[in-house]
């Protein structure tokens, strides 16, 4: 699921691209189309299958042995390499606190003022660094 502009903000957050974040969550902000909740399952599905990959690498695997059924049995070999490149922005502290930081827009999606996108911004600019 989840259309091209949403993948986008998907990418930019994997990517740890602060500016491409931006600028594709600006280009959502007006487009009655996108759904911030769906953005955040999206964003926690990769965030938990990050959590995963750290946890076979705890368990000795190295990054070649893991395969994409490992971490979910609907995952396909160009998701699992979008994935392993996207680690080493991605140290498991910070995966941890990402889970933490999706939580808490979660709920503030579903009571917080302001704009829903703005609520995004808010929550998940903490990520990148």
């Amino acid at each position: 699921g989840g259309t091209p502009k949403m993948w986008a903000l998907t990418d930019a957050l994997l990517k740890n691209n602060r500016e491409a974040f931006l600028t594709t969550l600006a280009g959502l902000e007006n487009d009655p189309e996108q759904a911030p909740l769906a953005f955040v399952g999206m964003a926690a599905k990769q965030v938990r299958h990050l959590l995963a990959i750290h946890g076979l690498l705890a368990q000795g695997l190295s990054r070649r042995e893991i395969q994409p059924k490992q971490v979910d049995p609907k995952m396909l070999p160009f998701q699992m390499s979008n994935l392993l490149s996207a680690m080493p922005a991605w140290p498991e502290p910070k995966v941890r606190r990402a889970i933490g930081c999706l939580y808490n827009l979660d709920l503030a999606l579903k009571g917080d003022p302001g704009t829903a996108w703005g609520r995004v911004e808010r929550h998940l600019l903490s990520l990148f660094t």
